[in-house]
């Protein structure tokens, strides 16, 4: 079985949301983790969800920064569920259930500042 992986950094992304779903349908993408996804709101997430069954799982960050998404298309895997994350939409861990074998897909937003960074690394 082949899975298709797919990163973005969506620099704020409610506005993007056509174009996230875009790439996901052009390249028939499985996982996608997108970065800074921090005011893609629920409607929009209902949309990409919507598409192709796609699930969302969401670590939201603050209104101006962070954030992220990590989207799966449920064809792909029996389960899928979030086993971790942070409270300041840096990191997300999905846990996956893939033809009986467990996958763990880390969405990492690595922050700017060096305080942040030292914080989450």
């Amino acid at each position: 079985m082949t899975i298709k992986i797919a990163t973005l950094n969506s620099r704020g992304g409610d506005s993007k949301t056509l174009h996230i779903i875009k790439t996901l349908q052009d390249h028939k993408i499985d996982i996608c983790c997108i970065q800074e996804s921090h005011d893609i709101s629920y409607e929009n997430i209902c949309k990409i969800e919507n598409l192709n069954n796609y699930k969302v799982f969401k670590c939201p960050g603050s209104s101006n920064g962070r954030g992220v998404l990590t989207i799966i298309r449920e064809t792909i895997c029996k389960k899928a569920k979030m086993i971790n994350k942070d409270n300041e939409g840096n990191y997300l861990v999905v846990e996956l259930d893939v033809q009986n074998e467990i996958l763990e897909i880390v969405n990492v937003y690595g922050p700017m500042t060096p305080t942040s960074r030292a914080k989450l690394f």
